[in-house]
């Protein structure tokens, strides 16, 4: 389960019912911790999520049979705490990796640690974990569209419009990553791909009942590329 996922479903009403139940019945559980301690993340109740999962840590035995719920608890506290201690937060995610898991069990994790380090300008890591998460999981389009961020801001345009490019083979419908594939072929020099790839963009926003970031987007770049004009 996602708890994104679950926001506003039945799915996520039962899931809290049952496992406020299990809670009810022992105390300090670190599965019902877990599951419950990110719905309450999710939804917004930061207070009581983090409340909930630090609670699963402390009663969470030692030894590599635990790994998979520690690795969740570890996983959406640092989620929890991202916003407001960008430190703590790599520290969890970093002891999330470190369980005895399978590299694809931890993808969530590697790839929310390699944004933190992005913004604290630590690219190059950043960089390692993102392709090891790719090299891993090349189905994830997010893994090589965060890649392709990433390769964009060290400016290696052409691994980064491989990387755009990959991604939307994945996932044709992601707007925000034609977005991006346009201004690195723009940077490029490639004017007609960043016009066809601008055009893209702003078309699925409007189909996805985006209206307002479409003009946005149209305004923000008619400056830099006449949309109309013909490819010649």
């Amino acid at each position: 389960y996602r708890p994104e996922q679950l926001q506003g479903t039945d799915k996520a009403d039962r899931l809290r019912r049952s496992m406020q139940e299990w809670l009810e019945q022992e105390p300090g559980h670190p599965y019902a911790c877990a599951k419950l301690g990110a719905l309450e993340v999710a939804d917004g109740d930061r207070v009581q999520g983090i409340a909930l999962l630090r609670e699963g840590l402390a009663n969470l035995g030692e030894g590599d049979e635990h790994a998979a719920e520690r690795y969740e608890l570890l996983l959406h506290l640092g989620i929890a705490l991202s916003s407001e201690n960008t430190d703590q937060a790599i520290e969890l995610y970093k002891q999330a990796l470190a369980q005895a898991l399978d590299v694809r069990l931890g993808l969530g994790a590697r790839l929310n640690l390699a944004a933190l380090l992005l913004q604290t300008n630590k690219i190059d890591e950043a960089i390692q974990l993102t392709t090891t998460a790719c090299q891993r999981a090349p189905e994830v389009a997010l893994a090589w569209y965060n890649l392709g961020l990433m390769q964009r801001r060290k400016g290696a345009i052409k691994d980064a419009l491989q990387s755009y490019e990959r991604a939307l083979s994945l996932e044709p419908s992601h707007a925000e990553c034609h977005q991006n594939l346009a201004v690195a072929r723009l940077v490029g020099g490639d004017i007609d791909g960043a016009r066809g790839s601008f055009r893209e963009a702003i078309a699925l926003l409007n189909s996805q009942g985006k209206g307002d970031q479409a003009r946005a987007l149209r305004d923000q770049v008619s400056g830099l590329v006449k949309l109309d004009e013909v490819n010649a």
